[in-house]
């Protein structure tokens, strides 16, 4: 879901002591230009319109879970002696930092005969969003020899404000939005390799 929507994720994970809690490390990176870029000239002008209209988007993130492995198959992997299948619950928080830009009509000053007139010029405008919150979530990871694949589903809540910290109210975002403030449902699959 994070290439589909122009980013890119990995996740280590790393046992604390000889327990059963495990730490997982989720870095992020998104760079995108959006296609509903051009729909911008089409609409009403509205200030928070350019979050849903940016030209381009690059940005970082972090996700950091404590995750509980509560319950292990007795059956093993074949090749690695690790459990077959592996029940866990994790929690963590979440950060995400956008620097997104557009083109607008920006009133630039200008004198004549000693008066001050303004014309708009065509320029690139530069602003950020800044997204942070938290998930809850279970997962099932299946072993086999040296690849794992882990299906997890949870939920969790964002907030999503502008670089004054100023909560970003767009009435039309969905989830995976990167102004999107409220509930998510947090979900999807992971391929790794463990050494």
């Amino acid at each position: 879901q994070y290439f589909i929507n122009g980013g890119l994720r990995l996740d280590y994970e790393r046992r604390i002591g000889k327990g059963e809690i495990w730490l997982i490390v989720a870095p992020q990176y998104y760079l995108d230009k959006n296609q509903n870029y051009y729909d911008y000239y089409y609409s009403s002008y509205r200030p928070q319109d350019r979050y849903r209209y940016y030209d381009k988007l690059k940005g970082v993130g972090l996700n950091l879970y404590v995750k509980w492995n509560a319950k292990k198959s007795q059956k093993l992997d074949r090749l690695s002696g690790k459990p077959a299948r592996l029940f866990y619950l994790a929690a963590g928080p979440a950060y995400q930092h956008y620097n997104l830009s557009t083109y607008e009509e920006v009133p630039v000053p200008y004198e004549e005969n000693g008066t001050t007139y303004y014309r708009f010029d065509y320029k690139e405008v530069k602003y950020k969003a800044i997204r942070y919150g938290g998930s809850v979530l279970c997962g099932m990871q299946f072993a086999m020899d040296p690849f794992l694949l882990d299906l997890y589903l949870g939920f969790g809540y964002r907030r999503t404000v502008d670089e004054n910290g100023e909560k970003i109210v767009e009435g039309h975002a969905v989830m995976i939005d990167p102004f999107y403030s409220g509930m998510i449902l947090d979900g999807g699959f992971k391929f790794g390799v463990y050494f």
